[in-house]
């Protein structure tokens, strides 16, 4: 493994410039999950979880001859730095290695409390950010089995905020979007919110009913503005909405 960290290409460079993937899948179960096609495994092999052999040692050296500085790296793509049931510590590892390098990162999780250990690492360059998809806020949801609960993770949103980190929300797949809406009402720890649609799959029956995408994502971006909340519509959204406006 000699350059773990890339660039990533298509929707993925709206999330982050420069990432790297520290596990060679996920375990957290998530039905709409688009990572075992991308990388062409079964859904169970996907789900044996293991470090990405020779990672952290792989990141370091690619740090120190690339001379990379100020940069953001994004972790994860193709699966959560803090899975369930095994051991994380690549992660700490990892952000380590990146944070003594000068440089920074912006991490998205479903892992909740497991990622609070590693908080110490962080400052205000960095983001921390949790993926947002179901109101079901104190037990797991069928569609996320393994990953943390909803109130678990905004609580975790919640204590980085506390601590100085930039926080922010990945509202993708929207599953239900009265959840978003209310996330946008109340969120004030939220620093940004990044909100997205459901791909590769009929809408949900909220968004049937709700009048579809695009009246989903103008309610969304009303919301934001109105509560003064900094977002991103992301591109497959922001078609929707144009789409429907004639523009």
């Amino acid at each position: 493994m000699n350059n773990p960290i890339y660039e990533p290409r298509g929707r993925a460079r709206e999330y982050g410039e420069l990432a790297v993937n520290i596990y060679t899948g996920c375990n957290h179960g998530c039905s709409y999950c688009y990572a075992p096609a991308v990388l062409h495994r079964g859904q169970e092999e996907f789900a044996e979880v293991q470090p990405r052999p020779g990672i952290v040692e792989a990141v370091r050296r690619q740090l120190e001859r690339e001379k990379k500085t100020g940069r953001t790296i994004f972790l994860c793509f193709t699966c959560d730095p803090y899975p369930a049931e095994i051991d994380t510590t690549p992660t700490r590892a990892v952000i380590q290695a990146i944070k003594e390098s000068g440089n920074h990162v912006r991490i998205l999780t479903k892992g909740g409390d497991r990622a609070r250990r590693d908080f110490d690492l962080l400052d205000s360059g960095d983001y921390f950010g949790v993926t947002f998809t179901t109101d079901n806020l104190f037990y797991p949801a069928a569609e996320e089995p393994k990953a943390a609960n909803t109130a678990e993770r905004l609580a975790t949103l919640e204590q980085a905020k506390y601590n100085g980190v930039q926080t922010w929300v990945s509202c993708e797949p929207v599953l239900y979007p009265s959840a978003v809406f209310s996330l946008i009402r109340n969120g004030w720890y939220i620093d940004l919110f990044k909100i997205g649609k459901l791909n590769h799959a009929a809408p949900p029956p909220e968004i049937v009913k709700a009048g579809g995408w695009a009246a989903f994502g103008e309610e969304a971006e009303h919301l934001c503005r109105e509560h003064g909340r900094a977002y991103y519509i992301k591109e497959d959204l922001r078609a929707e909405m144009e789409k429907a406006r004639g523009t």
